[in-house]
């Protein structure tokens, strides 16, 4: 069934969801540039990853509490046999990665593979202030900013924070925008 939303469908936007069309529009864009690009260019898919931190608040499997003492006297007594307690357990904890495609476009005429263009589509925890993924995009994006490698950020995501490199106040000074494209020539 197609979606009743226009434009990009929201449910994309789930954490479920995401991964997936990220994974499939960028096969579908390297594939679509492989075809149009000249001689001597190649558009490739790559990654980053990051670890994940717990970023908010979350409900405990287990909780420890403490009990309140009752007077024995009020109640009679009770003989209680105390068991010696075990070793402390130690319990690792395996971090969770976030992964993220993007596409690189590379010249091989001098034949090093030089990145002439890097493609990026916006994912949420690119657009989650205080995160992780924040935190990895903007550092890259400064980075492209500074560099000769053009950048084109595609923001297809409603929610989150602004993101891409062109200032927000020009962006919507010409009106209000869901989806932004911006374009940053090396």
């Amino acid at each position: 069934m197609p979606s009743p939303f226009p434009g990009v469908d929201p449910y994309l936007e789930k954490r479920k969801c995401w991964p997936d069309f990220h994974a499939a529009l960028f096969s579908e864009i390297r594939a679509q540039l492989n075809r149009a690009l000249p001689n001597g260019y190649a558009a490739f898919i790559d990654e980053r990853i990051y670890v994940l931190t717990p970023e908010s608040p979350f409900i405990p499997d287990i909780t420890v509490s403490a009990r309140q003492t009752v007077d024995p006297a009020s109640h009679g007594r009770t003989a209680v046999l105390e068991r010696p307690t075990d070793e402390p357990e130690t319990v690792g904890f395996h971090p969770n990665t976030q992964r993220e495609l993007y596409v690189e476009v590379r010249r091989f005429a001098s034949g090093q593979g030089a990145v002439v263009s890097t493609l990026e589509l916006l994912s949420p925890p690119n657009k989650h202030v205080g995160g992780a993924g924040r935190a990895k995009y903007l550092e890259k994006q400064w980075a492209m900013l500074e560099s000769e490698t053009h950048l084109l950020e595609i923001d297809l995501l409603r929610s989150g924070a602004h993101t891409v490199a062109a200032n927000r106040a020009d962006v919507f000074a010409r009106g209000h925008w869901d989806y932004l494209i911006c374009l940053h020539r090396g």
